[in-house]
Parts: C-alpha cells; structure tokens; sequence
C-alpha cells in the first residue's frame, strides 16, 4: 500500500509559519501510485523551514532504500535554500546497474551538473531497453542562462521502436542561440526500417 510513516512534526506560528520534521518511512510501494513501479521502498525525511512575510528558508534530507521492479534501489538528496537563493548540493539515484548523479545552484548565478549512465534501461520501466550515458550542465544567470547536453545511447528501444545508434550535442551560450546535433542511426518502427536520422 502507501506505506507508513512515523515520527515528529512540529509546527509554529509565531511570527509568520515555522516547521520542523523527522520522519521514518517504512514499506512504501510506489506501485500504489505508478503501477508500472512495483517495489518496497523506507528511509528517512527530515526537513526544517520557516516562511515569514514573502521570506523562505527551507532544507531537506531524503534517503531511501530498498527495492523497485526487483532491483536493488537508492535514493539520496540534499537540498536547502532562501529566498532567492537555492542549492541543491547533491542527489544520486541508483536503481539496479543504472545511476543519476547531480547538483545545483540557483541564485545570482546559476550553476548546476547531471550525470547520467544507465548502461540497463529495461530495468527502469517496461518496454524499455537499450543503454544511454550522457552529461548536462548549466550556468549563467537566471536572466541568461547557459547549458550544454551530451547524450549517447546504444540499441535504445521502447516497445516496438528502436534506434542502434543515438548522439546528440546541444548547447546555449551566452548571446547565441541554441545549437542542436543529432544523430540517430538504425531508425525502426515496428516492421519498418527507416533508416537514418540527422538534425
């Protein structure tokens, strides 16, 4: 079912609205919310924050472990922030042989990293198959940002459709537009082969 939590929640009042929690989740299966998530899943939630006037300030540590579609999983993720400015100073996620690791920060500068290698997409989701590892960063200012992605994938496949081969390279610097470069090798829908695509 939804699973169960149990621990401190204490909430103030006083001059604007303060909280502070430390919970204990136990036997969460996501499987109640996405069918296609079957799995158990406890950890740990503590969060503390005040809102006074139109000020935020907020912080959060999740960790959770177990399992998801019959793979060993793990979830970590700090975040903490006020008013403007907010980081998030990591977050990894592991399920099964794939990983999702990352970081960020959003205030008068923006700066910010994702990696992804999941060389086994068909233990995310079902349908799925195929490998795909790339990065994604991002700088700038919230007025002007900037960002780059890198992904590359093999024998990536969902349900009856399949590309060999995938690349793409994009990026947004400062002043310029968006570049885009993709290539997609070994295109098929079903039955039909439809060969290359490059953008």
């Amino acid at each position: 079912g939804q699973g169960e939590a149990t621990g401190n929640l204490a909430i103030g009042f006083a001059d604007g609205v303060d909280w502070r929690t430390s919970l204990e989740l136990r036997d969460v299966d996501p499987s109640y919310w996405l069918a296609e998530l079957p799995g158990q899943l406890g950890g740990t939630l503590n969060s503390q924050g005040a809102l006074r006037g139109k000020q935020l300030e907020a912080s959060v540590v999740l960790a959770m472990d177990g399992r998801l579609r019959g793979q060993p999983t793990r979830l970590r993720l700090e975040a903490s922030g006020r008013d403007a400015r907010w980081g998030l100073p990591s977050v990894s996620l592991q399920l099964g042989d794939n990983r999702i690791q990352g970081s960020g920060q959003w205030a008068e500068t923006l700066e910010g990293q994702l990696r992804l290698d999941m060389p086994a997409l068909g233990q995310l989701w079902p349908g799925l198959a195929g490998r795909l590892t790339g990065d994604l960063s991002i700088a700038g200012t919230p007025a002007v940002p900037q960002g780059r992605v890198e992904l590359e994938g093999r024998g990536i496949g969902y349900q009856d459709n399949r590309v060999q081969q995938l690349q793409l390279a994009a990026s947004l610097l400062d002043g310029e537009r968006a570049r885009i470069r993709l290539t997609a090798n070994g295109l098929q829908a079903g039955d039909t082969e439809l060969g290359q695509l490059q953008l």
